[in-house]
Order: C-alpha cells, then sequence, then structure tokens
C-alpha cells in the first residue's frame, strides 16, 4: 500500500467514526420521540399500481402519504426491467428482474420528501414521488438505542476502508496486466477486482449512478453492448472475453479505475444506519441469487467463484453488526443466520486452489443452483433482522 492510500484510508476511518458518532444523536432523538406514534396503523398503509412500458411509468408523477406503501409494478415493455425509488443518487428501495408481462409488489415505508422513480431502461426519463406527511411519519417505536451498535458499526466502517483500498489496488493491478498483454494474468486480475468490489457493493449499491456505472449489465441499455453509457466491470468483460479487444478493455478499465477511486469520497458522507445495512446486504444476495439462478453474472468470464467470496465476505461483515443482539432477540434467527453463513463458507471451501480456478475453471450448472438456493436462503433469514430487532 502506498503512502497516499494509507494516508486517505486514515482519513476515511477517521471522517467515518466522527460523523457515525455525530449521527448516533440525531438517530437517539428520532428513536426518543418515535415513541408517540400510533401503533393502530401498523400493517396499513397505500396502495398504488405502476405499468412500465418501453419509454416511461403510467403513472409518472405519485403522491402517497408517509408511512408504508404496497407498490404493485407491471412490466408492460418488451424487457425484464428494474423499478427504483430514489432520493438523489440514493436508492430507497427496488425491485429488478420484473419480466415482461410479470408484476412484482414492493412494501416500504416511505418517509416525507420529493424522490424519483425509474421507468424501465436506465437511460430512460425519471418519473416523480412525492410523500406528504402523515401521523405514521415519526413511527419509530422499538428501535433498539443506537449505542447498541456503536462498536460494530464503527468496526464495519474500518472495513468497508479497508476493502476499498484493496479495490484500488486490484484495479490498478488489472491496468497493469492489460499493458502486458498477459492473457493469464489479465484473467486472474480481472477476477481479483471485481471479487473486491462484491466485498464492499452492499453498501457502494444504495448510491445508484455510482453503482451502474461500475456494474450494470448490458441488457440495462437501449443499445446494450454498443451503448455509450455502459461501463464498468462488464464493459471490461465484454470487450476482453467476448470481443478479445485488449486496447478497448484497458480503455474501458481506466474509466472503471475513476469511479471506483470515487467510492472512497462517498463513503465518507454515508452513514448507514442499522436497518439501512441489513437493507443493502440482503439486496446484494437477492440480486446475487437471481443472477445465479439464471447463467451467473459473469456471462463470458467465468469468474463467478470470485464473486461469491466477495459476496460472502460483505455479508458476513455486515451479520456481524447484528448477531450480539439477535443472540438475545431471537436465538432461532441467530442460529439460522449463522449456520447458513457457515454453509457458505463450506461450499466456497470445497473449491481448494481458489486463485488458481478463476479462468480456468468454474461453476457448472448444479453447483451454480446449490449456490443459489444458500444465497437465497440466507437473504430470506436476513431480512427479518430488522422486524426482529424493531428497526423497520
Amino acid at each position: 500500500m502506498t503512502n497516499h492510500a494509507g494516508k486517505a484510508t486514515q482519513a476515511l476511518v477517521f471522517s467515518s467514526i466522527v460523523l457515525f458518532i455525530s449521527a448516533c444523536a440525531v438517530f437517539w432523538y428520532a428513536a426518543k420521540t418515535a415513541r408517540q406514534a400510533d401503533s393502530s396503523s401498523e400493517g396499513k398503509g397505500s396502495e398504488i399500481t405502476v405499468a412500465i412500458n418501453n419509454r416511461e411509468c403510467s403513472p409518472n408523477e405519485i403522491t402517497v402519504p408517509a408511512g408504508r406503501t404496497v407498490f404493485t409494478i407491471i412490466n408492460q415493455s418488451t424487457r425484464t426491467l428494474e423499478w427504483e425509488i430514489l432520493d438523489g443518487v440514493m436508492v430507497v428501495d427496488e425491485r429488478e428482474n420484473i419480466a415482461p408481462g410479470f408484476s412484482q409488489k414492493m412494501r416500504v415505508k416511505l418517509r416525507p420528501g420529493q424522490y424519483e422513480i425509474t421507468c424501465g431502461l436506465l437511460t430512460n426519463p425519471h418519473g416523480k414521488l412525492v410523500v406528504t406527511p402523515s401521523a405514521e411519519s415519526d413511527a419509530e417505536d422499538k428501535r433498539p438505542p443506537l449505542a447498541s451498535f456503536l462498536g460494530a458499526l464503527a468496526e464495519y466502517q474500518v472495513f468497508l476502508a479497508l476493502e476499498v483500498d484493496e479495490l484500488d489496488a486490484a484495479v490498478q493491478e488489472l491496468e497493469t496486466a492489460l499493458s502486458s498483454g498477459d492473457l493469464a494474468l489479465i484473467r486472474q486480475a480481472y477476477a481479483g477486482a471485481h471479487r473486491s468490489y462484491k466485498s464492499v457493493e452492499a453498501v457502494v449499491a444504495a448510491f445508484s449512478d455510482l453503482d451502474l456505472r461500475i456494474n450494470a449489465q448490458a441488457d440495462s441499455f437501449e443499445q446494450q453492448e454498443d451503448d455509450a453509457s455502459f461501463r464498468g466491470f462488464h464493459r471490461v468483460e465484454v470487450e476482453l472475453f467476448k470481443r478479445h479487444d485488449i486496447p478497448a478493455a484497458l480503455m474501458a478499465t481506466q474509466d472503471l479505475k475513476s469511479d471506483t477511486t470515487e467510492i472512497r469520497q462517498r463513503l465518507i458522507s454515508l452513514q448507514p444506519m442499522p436497518q439501512m445495512l441489513s437493507m443493502y446486504a440482503v439486496r446484494q444476495l437477492e440480486r446475487t441469487a437471481f443472477s445465479l439462478d439464471h447463467g451467473g453474472e459473469e456471462r463470458y468470464s467465468n469468474t463467478e467463484l470470485a464473486n461469491l467470496q466477495g459476496v460472502f465476505e460483505g455479508t458476513s461483515k455486515a451479520a456481524q453488526v447484528f448477531m450480539p443482539l439477535l443472540l438475545k432477540a431471537s436465538p432461532r434467527l441467530h442460529q439460522q443466520i449463522e449456520s447458513l453463513l457457515q454453509t457458505f463458507e463450506r461450499n466456497l471451501q470445497d473449491f481448494e486452489g481458489l486463485d488458481d480456478r478463476w479462468g480456468r475453471e468454474d461453476l457448472s450448472e448444479g453447483q451454480r443452483k446449490q449456490f443459489a438456493s444458500i444465497v437465497h436462503d440466507l437473504a430470506i433469514a436476513m431480512s427479518g433482522i430488522n422486524s426482529t430487532l424493531g428497526l423497520e
């Protein structure tokens, strides 16, 4: 690690801890005043249907009261799509992989404010969602004191800082390998870089614009692999493993290097509260399970094992934030999550010499389905964290 990177990491760690401690007072005050909420409204809420065609949402402007809303998203377009609620560039909630002609429901608790909604392709204009104040706006009852999470969240912030250093170094290694033209070295460097990103992806994906630039699939863009907005790891993958164009892959890696460098500054300003951190982890697990069930995220590079290692590392670290409280609040859920994490790790350990396997021989269809089942079950288990600990 260079002196510059080391100083940057120290700055990120120090800034994260200072801002986190400052946020404690805000979180504590919100939790205290939320006791006055009307508990009879629990489980109730608005119901909204949104139809999405190839160009827009219908309705394109939505107004709902603060609190719980159930959105039914109907895909009337010709492509599989996702639907997101955005607060600036931050993803509030989302539903992914909605097939043409199908619908998905999303139950979300919204605070007053104005949000954007994505409408089909990521290049389409966004719609508008207005959330008006309501009696449920301040409902935060049963939330445990933030002090209960203080040490674990501070440790998680340090983990993120160190992983960002690893990502910076891995992307630099990929750029160096591409410049050398050594195909075996290039393939291993690509796998290592994407693995590093997967360890922090759950949190970085909260920044919609940054996640789009770093890890979006070509299918999310109108011109797919030829779209000028398509960049990031999967642009590198297409250029390198499908088109075998090393100069183009090198150019894409230089763009990727710029985007991953921005992660450090974004994380300095991001202070994920416990309820958001668990949701980030569940989202990543759901995406991973879906991808594995549909052939894997790495369509051309055969490096899915590396990705899964990164997902495991990030998920297990996030789970550590909640495990001490879960042990008291729900020993059963604690044991379930712990058991699934152990199963996930054992299945990864079954592939000895993981580094040597990257790029030569990856998962079979049966092995991919097996991992998908584990990851899916882990997502379901971790989705129970917030309700169990009163964080909803």
